[in-house]
């Protein structure tokens, strides 16, 4: 194997591990506030100024 072929990967397991703990996450953040106020803060940090 070669060494980018290692490190390509490796970042593929790890944006995937994130993107499966993000769906837990917001499963669970569900349970304790409705849709408008789990989107709400999601909504506004793009329009943020930076």
């Amino acid at each position: 194997m070669h060494k980018g072929t290692l490190k390509a990967d490796t970042l593929l397991l790890l944006t995937a591990l994130i993107w499966g703990f993000a769906f837990v996450a917001q499963r669970v953040g569900m349970e304790y506030v409705g849709p408008f106020t789990f989107n709400g803060p999601w909504a506004a940090f793009p329009s943020s100024p930076s």
